[in-house]
């Protein structure tokens, strides 16, 4: 495991793309900071050997020609005994040209690479199935098109297994029954939501054999109604998608290449554990686009005076719509190019922090604006004042969560009727954490059944679920086996639902589930439950749109035998004087009843990593 997602693809044969995430997953409300690395495979010590070898090889070629027209000088009475063509230097030849074509071939990839208007965009797309979703009734239907993201289609790439004569022979019999079963896949339709423009990371560059560019991009902040990412169902999804796209320029050839690679992206938690109603059923929300520079390798740490930061927070204020402002922002920029220019004790330290220094003089012109992290900042930049504290919170939501975990015992009740002063009133905040239990009574018919408590008040996707199952070892029916199943499930607005009356969107999506059998009578099980997810396939917390909605629920499902007529469940299999042998029949027949309690699902605060 890494502590960072690193995603990589082959721009060329000797060129790699890397894009190492700055965490994984991200958070709406906060900023998406990736390295970009490009890397030369080759070297230049291989590339100064293949000259060398290239070089003796044509120095050789070159005495084989002198040696033939030595030969032509020969009398045409020693050429016919000998023949016109020497079969040994024709098989001389041939080697010759197969040896230069594997030495230019291997010079050639450890050769310098130009690349041209290479540039990165963000953007986010709701797909859904026509089938289950009405897209007439979109407001906002006419807008669901952007130029740069083109239909997406599911099915493309992955081909059916029994397509093909071929298909049909290798493929297994067991998924080509399943495939039947299932039908023809149904192609979702893509509607983007959220874009980031194109920025670019660089003009034109030369990539040497072994050398390695790195970047840095960060977008502005993102809206803090943002959905979170949402892949494991088949009818509806929220994706996110970070494009890299460059240009290889080779001789007379141009190459374009693009690259797309999934992000994750969870919804924005308050300090006060509340979350905001995503829409998707509105117009594409296209933000400033973001800023990107290249990392030396050399960069040496910078300490920022004072003085600095107090003139960068106070241009940050200044407003340039007159000629005087103006006048003063330059003035302002001047001393402060001045203090830094002194304040460097070489030529060569001015090389080193000279992206710094650039960074601070356009933050002097142009203000900090939405890019910069520092909370004291956003609170002087910020117009509403009564969005200030929502802001402020905006680059913490993991110390939201971790805070939520460590005052877990101290949940106010206040929480979930009361609205803390400052938060502005349109701001659609709805509490996660309202009414949370961790016990929870079963009755079936007003008579006991079990009782179930949870190990939290509230899980995150990255927690395992344990429980605590309490029998009632009196009353007229016994549980004889228990199954607990973690499920997701999709309750679709009526307003977009093309069959409102149909039941499946109620039903859940299992996700992990553990069974339990009782025999004895036994007062407490003890259950786990432990969700399959990885860096780059997370579960999604539960959130709120306009379209649909995620909840979680435990599901419970408990078959009861009446104790009046329950038979023997152990039956007599051998017997002698050391001892009996009992087995447990094969067959029992008993009551089925389900039950299903809520479950507060919340991002994690934690750090997935990659691979």
């Amino acid at each position: 495991m890494r502590n960072h997602r690193v995603d990589s693809q082959k721009v060329a044969d000797n060129v790699k793309l890397e894009v190492i995430h700055e965490s994984n997953p991200y958070f709406a409300g906060e900023s998406l900071q990736v390295l970009i690395r490009l890397r030369h495979l080759g070297s230049l010590q291989a590339r100064d050997q293949l000259e060398v070898k290239l070089q003796e090889l044509k120095q050789q070629q070159q005495d084989l020609q002198k040696e033939a027209q030595q030969e032509k000088r020969k009398s045409w009475v020693v050429k016919s005994l000998w023949g016109s063509l020497n079969s040994e230097d024709k098989a001389a030849n041939e080697k010759y040209q197969a040896s230069k074509v594997n030495l230019e071939k291997e010079l050639e990839f450890n050769s310098p690479v130009r690349l041209a208007s290479c540039y990165t965009q963000i953007y986010g797309c709701f797909q859904y199935d026509p089938e289950t979703i009405n897209s007439k009734e979109f407001e906002h239907q006419d807008h669901h098109k952007l130029a740069g993201v083109g239909s997406l289609k599911l099915s493309e790439g992955k081909n059916s297994i029994t397509e093909g004569f071929a298909g049909l022979l290798f493929s297994n019999i067991e998924d080509v029954a399943r495939e039947s079963l299932a039908g023809p896949v149904v192609e979702l339709i893509k509607a983007p939501f959220f874009v980031i423009p194109q920025t670019l990371i660089f003009s034109e560059t030369m990539l040497d054999p072994g050398q390695t560019r790195t970047y840095q991009f960060k977008s502005p902040r993102l809206p803090q109604d943002l959905p979170p990412s949402y892949q494991s169902s088949k009818q509806l999804k929220i994706q996110y998608f970070l494009s890299c796209g460059l240009t290889q320029i080779e001789s007379a050839m141009i190459n374009p290449f693009s690259v797309e690679f999934p992000i994750h992206v969870c919804p924005f938690i308050d300090v006060h554990g509340r979350q905001l109603t995503s829409k998707l059923d509105t117009d594409i929300s296209i933000t400033a686009a973001g800023r990107a520079k290249e990392l030396k390798d050399n960069i040496r740490s910078r300490r920022k005076s004072s003085s600095s930061i107090v003139m960068r927070r106070r241009s940050s204020l200044l407003s340039i719509s007159t000629s005087e402002a103006k006048g003063d922002v330059n003035l302002e920029c001047k001393k402060l190019f001045t203090q830094l220019v002194s304040s460097q004790e070489s030529s060569a330290a001015l090389a080193d922090g000279i992206e710094g220094l650039v960074d601070q003089m356009m933050e002097c012109q142009f203000g900090v604006e939405t890019f910069d992290t520092s909370e004291e900042d956003d609170g002087d930049n910020t117009n509403d004042q009564s969005l200030s504290s929502v802001r402020k919170d905006a680059v913490s939501v993991r110390n939201n969560l971790s805070n939520l975990f460590r005052n877990l015992a101290e949940v106010p009740s206040t929480w979930q009727d009361e609205k803390p002063s400052g938060v502005s009133e349109a701001a659609d905040l709805i509490s996660q954490v309202k009414r949370l239990q961790k016990e929870y009574i079963i009755n079936r018919d007003g008579l006991f059944i079990a009782k179930v408590v949870l190990s939290n008040l509230f899980y995150t996707t990255a927690d395992d679920i344990d429980l605590t199952i309490h029998l009632g070892n009196e009353g007229p029916h016994k549980v004889s086996a228990i199954t607990t199943s973690l499920e997701s499930i999709e309750l679709i607005n009526p307003k977009y639902r093309i069959d409102v009356t149909s039941s499946a969107s109620k039903k859940g999506k299992t996700v992990d589930q553990s069974r339990a059998i009782c025999f004895d009578e036994l007062s407490t099980i003890h259950m786990k439950l432990i969700p399959q997810r990885s860096p780059s396939r997370q579960m999604t917390s539960q959130f709120k749109s306009d379209i649909f909605q995620l909840k979680w629920m435990l599901c419970l499902k408990f078959v009861l035998i009446s104790r009046e007529d329950m038979p023997e469940l152990m039956q007599k299999y051998y017997e002698d004087k050391n001892g009996s042998l009992y087995h447990a029949k094969q067959a029992l027949d008993g009551n089925e009843f389900i039950c299903h309690l809520p479950l507060t699902m919340l991002p994690t605060a934690k750090n997935f990593g990659g691979w």
